[in-house]
């Protein structure tokens, strides 16, 4: 292959720097000379992609996004219809700042545990994701017994 060529195909796995597709044994590598719009895993695409210099499939020139993946279903909560793996980890990023201030601003009740605070923040993460339902964690306050923060132990996961 000397010139562009277009591949088609359904993308099995991402990172930052480009995709596999399952019509294509290998990464494909996003091109660094222009912006271009990332997939998802399970998105239908239509890739121009150029050669390496063994004349390998290996640069992603133009990406056109067929069909996206349906956003997975959450329990009871919606997120606004599925987060991307970096919402999800900015999302625990932020359970977690909010369950260190929630857990430090008790007063006098002593110095929270690590592993309540991480507790309330799987919590939180979980609730901002939408794997947990607002009733669940109307529940878990009720058990917390006016505490800032409720024991890891009365977590239910």
């Amino acid at each position: 292959m000397s010139q562009s060529e277009t591949i088609r195909g359904t993308v099995t796995a991402t990172n930052d720097a480009g995709l596999k597709i399952d019509s294509h044994g290998g990464w494909l590598n996003y091109t660094t000379q222009r912006p271009l719009p990332r997939a998802a895993k399970g998105d239908q695409v239509v890739l121009t992609v150029s050669p390496d210099q063994e004349g390998i499939p290996k640069w992603i020139n133009a990406i056109e996004i067929a069909s996206t993946q349906p956003a997975p279903q959450s329990n009871g909560h919606t997120n606004g219809g599925g987060l991307a793996e970096r919402d999800g980890l900015m999302a625990r990023c932020s359970a977690l700042k909010s369950a260190t201030t929630l857990a430090t601003s008790g007063g006098d009740q002593g110095a929270p545990r690590s592993i309540d605070v991480l507790a309330v923040a799987t919590l939180y993460s979980s609730w901002l994701l939408g794997t947990v339902t607002d009733d669940q964690v109307q529940k878990l306050a009720n058990r917390s017994n006016g505490q800032h923060t409720p024991p890891a132990e009365s977590i239910p996961f």
